[in-house]
């Protein structure tokens, strides 16, 4: 009888690490500061004695922040290179991601935008299905474009009027970089033209701005009117009048702005960009005015000497900078003129000159009311 002995092989048991199985989730990524975004990489590695987790975040001036149950303990910046990378290592219990002594909770990449219209992404996908790695980048907006920096240069991958931008790279054969036409691309940046504010679309016809009325010695031309913007980002116009005492009307003198040498008015255009205001008063119609121009001939002059008749200037000068009017009295001897009564008294040697010829010159004063002057001969 011979006996037959059977020998099964050894049973072969694989053991795991604990070390290489922590958990993606114990790490949470977030984007909640100013330039925040989602990060350009998150892989993980199990070939080593444990698991390694290496975060990517690319852009201008980009950076990882790290926070633990205490909070943020800094951050990694690029070192001027456009890319930030942060690894951890899962811990010995598997219960944890680990750096730098510190059992990281939460990571957060930022990257300052360079223009001041740059926007998020509305997508970036990779694919994987074929071939290398293909990453598309979606920008969305009013006038979306796509600024691409690579080694051509900056190029702007703009939306074509349709509102959606697109852009496509590809992992090179080293995987070390994402290529476009030969070119390795380092930074992308979505941009758009966001809707003009309703302030911005007050038209200019909504306030009249009044011509020279030639029946009017005191109108003229309004010196500038200049549109700009405001600290809120609404339009604004500067009306200014320049002159002696000048004065800027409004909405036909109901109200008014003067100043010794330049009446300056804001308009500003209103949230629903329907009309212009200022000083919360809507404005319609603006004029500028000399009022020291206006005045009339109404100086009472009355004589005393016999009949005796005075004589005047024919007319009101308003060439300068207020109408002045040359009151003339003659005789043959000390004639004299007589202001409101005898409260100033203007001889033959008061203009500096006797030559049987008195000159009094009142002038306009800012309002356009005038004092009343007697002739007495």
């Amino acid at each position: 009888m011979h006996e037959i002995l059977l020998q099964t092989a050894p049973t072969e048991i694989l053991i795991i690490s604990a070390c290489k199985t922590c958990a993606a989730n114990l790490i949470m990524v977030t984007t909640n500061g100013a330039g925040a975004k989602p990060m350009d990489g998150d892989s993980t590695t199990t070939t080593g004695a444990c698991a390694m987790r290496t975060f990517t975040c690319k852009g201008t001036q980009a950076s990882i922040e790290i926070f633990t149950a205490e909070g943020s303990q800094g951050a990694i910046d690029d070192g001027g290179t456009g890319t930030a990378t942060f690894t951890v290592t899962c811990n010995a219990a598997g219960t944890a991601w680990e750096a730098m002594g510190l059992m990281v909770t939460a990571v957060e990449c930022s990257a300052t935008k360079n223009a001041a219209n740059a926007i998020d992404f509305a997508d970036d996908q990779t694919a994987f299905d074929s071939g290398c790695a293909v990453r598309t980048f979606t920008c969305t907006g009013m006038m979306a474009n796509i600024a691409v920096t690579s080694g051509a240069g900056m190029t702007n991958v703009p939306d074509g009027g349709t509102g959606t931008a697109t852009y496509v790279v590809t992992c090179n054969a080293d995987g070390t970089g994402w290529t476009n036409g030969g070119q390795t691309v380092t930074a992308v940046e979505c941009q758009s033209t966001a809707a003009p504010p309703a302030c911005t679309m007050c038209a200019a016809n909504l306030i009249t701005v009044d011509p020279v009325n030639p029946a009017d010695p005191g109108s003229k031309a309004m010196d500038t009117d200049t549109p700009g913007m405001n600290a809120a980002g609404c339009l604004t116009r500067t009306f200014s009048c320049t002159g002696s005492n000048p004065v800027i009307d409004i909405n036909g003198g109901a109200s008014m702005v003067t100043d010794a040498a330049t009446a300056m008015v804001v308009a500003t255009c209103n949230a629903a960009g329907t009309g212009w205001e200022s000083n919360g008063m809507p404005v319609t119609e603006v004029s500028c005015n000399i009022p020291c121009k206006r005045c009339a001939a109404n100086i009472a002059i009355t004589q005393s000497f016999f009949g005796m008749p005075t004589t005047t200037g024919a007319s009101i000068d308003r060439t300068g900078a207020c109408a002045t009017w040359d009151l003339v009295c003659m005789g043959p001897s000390q004639q004299t003129w007589e202001i409101n009564g005898g409260e100033g008294v203007f001889n033959d040697a008061s203009d500096g000159v006797v030559d049987g010829v008195v000159h009094v010159m009142p002038t306009c004063d800012p309002t356009g009311i005038r004092v009343e002057i007697k002739a007495n001969r």
